[in-house]
């Protein structure tokens, strides 16, 4: 029996570790599965050498398990594989790729590092697969894989608050330009309709103070609402006053949170990045961002057009209605790997 062994850098809120978690029991005859994170704590990484000493005491316990596969999601774990690379070079590493693009120059080389040691490439998505691919310069001939990212089947809201009502979950980031969300909702406001609300739920990954420094210079603050993560059944029941799902990001791999509200039955205020654009329509199953003032004029002319909106809610309904779950993708692909 083959042991296979997940290493992320750390149990935080983010895609990479929600999908984790929900396939942390995957069971089969074939192979023993597990996941590790390499530290505990929220280290800012380059502020503190606490995180590497992390890294380096958790990955020589990896060493000790005497894993056949290690997956490597995010740069930091790159770092381990890279350790491990060193002492168990008969190791079979899977880079997991999850953004179209590198963070920052240190995830740049020591992804470019692994992709190289990689026995196979893992994307999130088409998208990310082929941007990354070509930013990393990985072998055409590395055997590739696409995940599903997809966390949980969902069934959609029985009913709905059809109105000016925008929720968002997920990081609260820069990556996220939920500053340009704030911004698109306050052009909505200035329509004249004053019968809007806009929630923003998620952990600060460092952008919340300027998020409500923008708000109260919009003085829009008794219409904007921040609150603290929350579990996933509390965002299902807080779903269905909400009509609109709002996420303007700079930059994505598959857009989880986009499929999450999708299935739920919120309609998608997207920006065409990562793989969202491969799947949001405009007009058919999303709206897609062009301009503060046409998408406002947009959103405002759909809001009241109830039958429009329910067949754009439809549609982004019946999007997801076939696809695998992650777990189930991924116990499908570990089975592959453990012949």
């Amino acid at each position: 029996m083959k042991k296979i062994i997940h290493i992320i850098p750390a149990e935080t809120i983010g895609g990479v570790e929600m999908a984790a978690e929900t396939a942390k029991n995957i069971k089969s005859k074939k192979f023993n599965f597990e996941i590790i994170y390499l530290s505990s704590k929220k280290y800012k990484f380059a502020k503190s050498l606490f995180s590497f000493f992390d890294i380096l005491i958790t990955t020589k316990k990896i060493i000790n398990k005497n894993p056949d596969f290690i997956i490597v999601s995010l740069w930091k774990s790159c770092l381990s594989a890279y350790i491990l690379s060193i002492f168990k070079p008969e190791v079979k590493i899977i880079l997991f790729l999850h953004l179209t693009k590198s963070t920052n120059i240190v995830d740049f080389f020591i992804s470019k590092i692994i992709s190289k040691k990689a026995f196979q490439i893992w994307s999130d998505s088409e998208k990310t697969n082929s941007i990354r691919s070509n930013e990393l310069k990985i072998d055409p001939k590395r055997p590739r894989k696409i995940i599903s990212f997809i966390r949980y089947k969902l069934n959609c809201n029985k009913t709905y608050n059809l109105g000016a009502n925008f929720i968002f979950w997920g990081r609260i980031h820069k990556q996220k330009r939920l500053d340009k969300a704030i911004t698109l909702f306050h052009s909505i406001l200035k329509t004249g309709n004053n019968d809007c609300k806009f929630l923003i739920i998620g952990p600060d990954c460092g952008d919340l103070s300027n998020l409500k420094k923008l708000v109260k210079k919009l003085k829009i603050n008794k219409y904007v609402f921040f609150q603290k993560e929350k579990n996933f059944e509390e965002i299902l029941k807080i779903s269905k006053n909400y009509s609109f799902f709002l996420q303007l990001s700079d930059y994505e791999g598959m857009g989880m949170s986009v499929i999450e509200s999708m299935q739920l039955g919120l309609v998608p205020i997207i920006t065409e990045v990562g793989e969202i654009n491969s799947y949001c329509k405009h007009n058919i199953n999303s709206i897609v961002f062009q301009d503060f003032s046409n998408t406002s004029i947009q959103i405002i002319n759909l809001i009241n057009q109830k039958d429009i909106y329910e067949n754009i809610r439809l549609k982004a309904i019946q999007t997801w209605t076939s696809s695998l779950t992650y777990e189930e993708d991924l116990k499908n692909n570990l089975d592959l790997i453990s012949n």
